[in-house]
């Protein structure tokens, strides 16, 4: 069993979500309120994983672990209502 089904099966998802490896995680700052072994294990099990991810986090470290391109979206401070996006490859 790989480890990412692992690390899906301990956050008690539906079996039928840990039978295969998925094709795309979606996680929304999925570093809040973990401890740093537990970040390292979170990012031990999706670095290998061959899906595509979504992360979105303030954790910048994870993300510099775990992506390869990071979009940053940030408020124009010159014009209210107004946002910039930045590709880091």
């Amino acid at each position: 069993m790989s480890t990412i089904n692992t690390v899906l099966r301990s956050l008690n998802l539906p079996k039928s979500l840990v039978t295969y490896v998925p094709h795309l995680i979606i996680m929304d700052e999925p570093t809040n309120h973990l401890d740093l072994p537990s970040i390292e294990c979170l990012e031990d099990a999706l670095f290998d994983c061959p899906c595509g991810m979504l992360l979105v986090s303030h954790d910048q470290r994870f993300l510099d672990t775990l992506t390869h391109k990071q979009w940053h979206i940030s408020e124009d401070r010159k014009l209210k209502g107004t946002f910039n996006l930045e590709v880091k490859l």
